[in-house]
């Protein structure tokens, strides 16, 4: 084999391959676009896979779409820099795996979160030698959590070789890749940085696109690698106090309230319940309104069963006592719908004015507001949640960014540029911003 690496991918490969370095488990290479992260992933594999005959790893990413569109083309484009025949493989597309001649296998997996599995359990039975997490930032912490446990079950006695070999590619991002690699660091882990600039493969034209982008957070993430990136002027909420949100426990309980944020489809379904500014529980589902599509008349009609959403409050509403009063929703969107099943509670529509006039709407205000009392450690999220809905929040938390002022008002950046970098809706911090609503209304804040 012969093949020319950058120095950071030698140096990867050196942690990952060479005996001399079994302490280190786990390996994070990247941090900035262009460092060539897919190619060391595919090398590592390929070169494991062909060195061990009968072995198995695997290849994760958030959903197989991705997998095959881009991960498999830089597995083909691989193999023949490594001058690894069309005879010698083969790749099952409807299992997902390729397969050498001398019996190693590479698994394409998908780790897109399931309503029906939710811790993951699913990678539970699975045996591999080693494995590769490409585009760290698109998964969870539960799904790495259970990937890891298949690691090191399939002849690494037989081969003598070490039981826990992890590969992660990633951008910046927050979570527990950094928790991991930066937060709270360990002997057994290494970050290896790489970029474009060090990346002489890489045609001229590349470094031009980079160098243009002009959103400074992408500037700092993609083009720097920065991983604190999300403590720039124009964050709302320093990256360490969201953290700290978890551990808090020193926040005093309180009055029992419950906010919501209402959703029936695609978007998610939150309820929050506060006791004084502890968060004690969060409920997060989808589809809970049960749509369905009746003929009224010769005409198709949509119909949604809003009792299941307020079945569901009241049912929180008992469980937690929480007065009516004392329930606030957004009522904007398909929330005007269960009002006069909700009569008492707080109908809340955060496009209107602010309580102050200081800021462009009562949305921004709200987003204003809690990002004090977060970085002043005025919250505590007690509630015994899972880690990937850990990691929801603090994605959400993390992209709540200061707007262009509005004349002299204060704004936040609209909810749709946020669900353009996050690939969804902000509906969990949604739901707990809309609880300051009440407070402020009582001047409990």
């Amino acid at each position: 084999m012969s093949l020319t690496l950058l120095d950071s991918q030698n140096e990867a490969l050196n942690y990952l391959l060479n005996p001399d370095y079994l302490d280190v488990r786990e390996v994070l290479y990247g941090g900035r676009k262009g460092g060539g992260k897919s190619f060391l992933g595919c090398v590592f594999l390929t070169q494991s896979a062909l060195c061990y005959p009968n072995t198995s790893y695997f290849v994760s990413r958030n959903n197989l779409t991705d997998l095959r569109k881009h991960t498999l083309p830089s597995f083909i484009e691989t193999f023949e820099k490594m001058n690894v025949s069309k005879i010698m493989y083969k790749f099952n597309g409807q299992d997902n795996i390729i397969t050498f001649y001398n019996g190693s296998r590479i698994i394409f997996i998908s780790t897109e979160y399931q309503p029906s599995d939710p811790m993951y359990q699913r990678f539970g039975s699975m045996q591999n030698t080693w494995g590769w997490i490409e585009e760290g930032g698109e998964q969870c912490q539960e799904a790495y959590s259970n990937l890891v446990l298949s690691i090191g079950r399939c002849k690494n006695k037989e081969y003598n070789i070490s039981a826990y070999k992890l590969l992660i590619t990633a951008n910046p991002q927050k979570g527990w890749m950094y928790d991991n690699f930066f937060k709270n660091i360990t002997s057994d882990r290494r970050y290896i940085p790489a970029g474009a600039t060090e990346n002489y493969f890489l045609p001229k034209e590349y470094l031009d696109t980079l160098n243009k982008i002009t959103d400074k957070i992408q500037r700092q993430r993609l083009l720097l690698g920065d991983w604190d990136y999300d403590d720039s002027e124009d964050a709302l909420i320093n990256s360490l106090k969201i953290r700290d949100l978890f551990t808090n426990s020193f926040v005093e309980s309180g009055d029992m309230y419950i906010s919501c944020d209402i959703a029936i489809t695609n978007d998610r379904f939150v309820i929050v319940v506060w006791s004084g500014l502890r968060i004690v529980d969060i409920f997060v589902t989808r589809n809970i309104g049960a749509v369905q599509k009746e003929f009224e008349n010769g005409v198709e009609v949509t119909k949604v069963n809003y009792q299941n959403l307020t079945d569901k409050i009241n049912y929180y509403a008992q469980l937690y006592h929480v007065p009516r009063s004392n329930i606030c929703y957004d009522a904007d969107g398909i929330g005007h719908n269960i009002q006069r099943l909700l009569g008492g509670a707080t109908a809340l529509h955060t496009g209107m004015e602010s309580t102050t006039g200081e800021y462009f709407n009562l949305r921004s205000e709200l987003y204003f507001r809690l990002s004090e009392l977060i970085n002043n450690n005025k919250i505590y999220i007690s509630a015994d949640i899972s880690d990937h809905l850990k990691d929801d929040i603090i994605t959400e938390l993390s992209y709540v960014k200061r707007a262009s002022l509005v004349g002299e008002k204060l704004r936040i950046k609209p909810k749709s540029e946020i669900k353009k970098i996050i690939n969804k809706s902000p509906d969990i911090s949604d739901a707990i911003v809309y609880g300051l609503f009440l407070y402020i209304l009582r001047k409990k804040i």
